[in-house]
């Protein structure tokens, strides 16, 4: 093997990596997102499943197990938690006109 092809091929390599670390990352950033709705909002583990769409036992499983979840239910969960925080927005916002 060539030099520029075992480097092509470790620059592949590390590309790869460096998407599974964002992974990993990603879903630790989703999961204080959650524990900070749960403890400033009083949400339950079983209500951020149903606002997130989730059934129950796999957010749970996820959530106090650490396991990585599947690119769906992690894309559904991040675009959950930018509409939840953007309501919360809202409503932090919202003066009432009486």
């Amino acid at each position: 093997m060539s030099i520029e092809l075992a480097i092509e091929k470790q620059k592949k390599e590390i590309k790869i990596l460096e998407e599974n670390i964002s992974v990993f990352v990603d879903q630790i950033r989703y999961k204080k997102d959650v524990e900070y709705l749960m403890d400033k909002y009083g949400f339950t583990l079983n209500a951020m499943s149903k606002m997130m769409d989730i059934p129950e036992s796999t957010f749970r499983n996820w959530f106090k197990t650490n396991p990585v979840l599947s690119k769906k239910i992690a894309s559904r969960i991040k675009n959950r938690l930018i509409l939840i925080k953007e309501k919360i927005k809202e409503n932090e916002e919202y003066k009432p006109d009486f």
